[in-house]
Order: structure tokens, then C-alpha cells, then sequence
């Protein structure tokens, strides 16, 4: 089986997961913001 991704820099209203650890900061109230699941890192 195959996936596909791609990791970029922004959030936007066409991302799906976004993977966060420790320091997420704005990206997670972007995300909240724009209804997108987000995934914390635990390492």
C-alpha cells in the first residue's frame, strides 16, 4: 500500500493533520481555528 503526503510550512483550509510536539504555538490555534485535526507528538 502506498501514501502520500506532503509537510509544508502554513496551515491552510486543505490540510488535513497537522503533528505537533512540545512547542506547537500558533500553528495549533491556527488549526483549532480552522477545524483541522491536529496530532500531538509524545517523544
Amino acid at each position: 500500500m502506498k501514501y502520500d503526503a506532503n509537510v509544508v510550512d502554513a496551515i491552510s483550509r486543505s490540510t488535513n493533520y497537522l503533528i505537533v510536539g512540545a512547542n506547537g504555538g500558533s500553528k495549533i490555534d491556527k488549526a483549532t481555528k480552522l477545524d483541522v485535526a491536529i496530532i500531538h507528538d509524545q517523544i
